[in-house]
């Protein structure tokens, strides 16, 4: 009937704004539509796939977030790349949201396709507090990705120091190997990052380990400063116990 394909047509707008809604992280409107008749876990039709719950997750939106779930928004929904709500929350570092998606129950080692877990996801984008979280939670600290990729891997390629740090003081592994037998030193040195090679050379990382074709951290190295700071990994042990001692004496 018209009347029965115009509340289909209205639904579907409805679904519509509230992906727009969503997306632009506008809580109102999205409670608007969902009034309206608006389904949760609605996706638009482009490639991506993300459901509303997943653009929730990305803003670190924890109102949002509670909002969808309450309207049944499936909490395990995959977009096109098998990334949850869940993944996106750790990659954007809302500890809020990390903590409520678990708390509603997600899964803690969701993978997507390139077998990114949340806690490699936190790792890669440089989110010390979210890796806590998801370590008391009881993540798989030893997770890799597609490539052998360890956490700490992804932090000295992507994330900051503060993140290596976290893994470093949970007993991350600083010698693990990925599929070329690069060490995090080897991701460190290629990336220029100065402050996470300072902290992998004291916490005793072989600046000499080397690849599938026997280039070792130090060959990995793009600027004299990091081939500097390998070449000499002792003077780094003795920076990183300064930096202790200054941190001890500040909180005592």
């Amino acid at each position: 009937t018209a009347s029965g394909m115009g509340s289909i047509v209205s639904r579907s707008e409805a679904c519509q704004a509230l992906f727009a809604a969503a997306k632009a992280n506008d809580t109102d409107e999205v409670a608007r539509q969902l009034a309206a008749g608006a389904l949760a876990n609605w996706r638009a039709s482009g490639k991506a796939r993300l459901t509303p719950l997943h653009w929730a997750a990305r803003h670190g939106n924890a109102e949002l977030v509670r909002l969808l779930l309450a309207h049944g928004a499936v909490l395990e929904a995959k977009s096109a790349s098998e990334l949850t709500a869940l993944g996106c929350a750790a990659s954007s570092g809302n500890v809020e949201v990390v903590r409520l998606l678990l708390d509603s129950g997600a899964d803690l080692e969701a993978r997507d396709e390139d077998e990114f877990s949340p806690f490699l996801f936190a790792a890669a984008s440089g989110h010390p507090e979210v890796l806590r979280l998801l370590l008391e939670r009881g993540a798989d600290a030893k997770a890799r990705s597609v490539g052998g990729l360890t956490a700490l891997h992804l932090a000295c390629r992507y994330g900051g120091v503060e993140a290596v740090r976290v893994l470093l003081d949970s007993g991350a592994d600083f010698e693990a190997r990925d599929d070329q037998n690069w060490t995090p030193l080897h991701e460190a040195g290629e990336y220029g990052k100065v402050e996470s090679i300072r902290a992998l050379l004291g916490a005793g990382a072989d600046p000499l380990a080397s690849d599938n074709f026997r280039r070792t951290a130090v060959d990995a190295c793009t600027d004299d400063v990091c081939r500097d700071l390998m070449a000499n990994p002792e003077s780094a042990q003795r920076w990183l116990r300064r930096q202790q001692l200054v941190i001890w004496q500040a909180s005592n």
